[in-house]
């Protein structure tokens, strides 16, 4: 599938289906090929209805202020570019970008491929195959 983006933006939009214990929810994202894990701010994953203080995990973040553990929570499932991953570990962290409420990272494009064509303006994400 390939998607528009626009290429001027300080950041690449990418809109998101998100699945949790109780509802789904359509946010905005930042794709991010530098994070490793993707990320949702605390609030998107309590609208979703998961208990904060309830994590499935504790992942740990390089972060450039230095090395921090933040809470791992378990989505049913994460849709966007036309794919789905289901289910998808995803950490809880605030953003500093009222822009969008998560950064899209490397996890979800495991065994795809995905390609960023900044003159164009177009993203494509294709299941390695």
């Amino acid at each position: 599938m390939v998607c528009r983006f626009d290429a001027g933006d300080h950041f690449i939009a990418v809109e998101a289906i998100l699945v949790g214990p109780s509802r789904s929810y359509l946010l905005t994202m930042a794709l991010d090929t530098g994070a490793s894990q993707t990320v949702i701010t605390p609030n998107a994953l309590a609208i979703l209805g998961f208990d904060l203080s309830q994590p499935s995990g504790l992942y740990s973040v390089l972060t450039a202020n230095g090395r921090i553990s933040v809470d791992e929570f378990r989505l049913d499932s994460l849709e966007a570019l036309g794919m789905d991953v289901s289910p998808i570990d995803v950490l809880a962290m605030d953003l500093p970008d009222a822009d969008y409420e998560g950064l899209l990272g490397k996890n979800f494009f495991h065994d795809r491929v995905l390609k960023i064509d900044f003159q164009n303006g177009t993203i494509e994400l294709n299941l390695n195959q």
